[in-house]
């Protein structure tokens, strides 16, 4: 019965993000995220080592939101590959 509501859920989670990738706001945002890579993205203003620091978490978090399509559908992918437990 667990693994049902489970599934309920991720089916949910998956449908809902396919539709915030669909939308409008999506599109504006990932656009504003490209553009703040190619802006943080320059040794040229980095002051110190901290500063670099920080850059490259900045970009981690921003990178991870580009990918954020893709990593949905591998897991998808995943979890429909995985063999089912019958009870």
């Amino acid at each position: 019965m667990e693994q049902v509501e489970e599934d309920k859920k991720f089916e949910e989670y998956v449908f809902e993000m396919r539709n915030l990738f669909r939308s409008e706001g999506w599109k504006y945002f990932i656009n504003d995220v490209e553009t703040s890579i190619k802006n943080i993205n320059s040794l040229e203003t980095t002051k110190d080592s901290e500063d670099l620091f920080f850059k490259k978490g900045q970009l981690l978090v921003m990178n991870n939101c580009l990918n954020l399509e893709t990593q949905l559908e591998t897991l998808v992918t995943q979890r429909n590959s995985e063999p089912s437990e019958e009870v």
